[in-house]
């Protein structure tokens, strides 16, 4: 009959809570916890002699870099919460 005892309130007090929080996790809280990043790789060409315009005010060839994280940051996550 001990032993008994033991095995229900094994059960009761381990395996009921587990599974419960186990059920909660996989059903309901999956999107909250979920995350995507993403990321912008570009590569540098050699040592390409260019005209420097940016003297006279005109943009230098870092633009479409720039371009690109302005695009990413644009779609991101946080841009939604800022204009929210």
């Amino acid at each position: 009959m001990r032993n008994y005892n033991r095995i229900l309130l094994f059960i009761l007090f381990f395996i009921v809570p587990l599974f419960t929080v186990i059920i909660y996790e996989v059903v309901f809280a999956t999107d909250r916890y979920h995350s995507d990043s993403s990321i912008i790789i570009t590569q540098e060409q050699g040592a390409v002699p260019t005209l420097d315009l940016s003297v006279i005010g005109l943009p230098s060839g870092n633009v479409d870099t720039d371009a690109l994280v302005v695009q990413e940051f644009i779609h991101s996550l946080d841009m939604l919460q800022y204009l929210e």
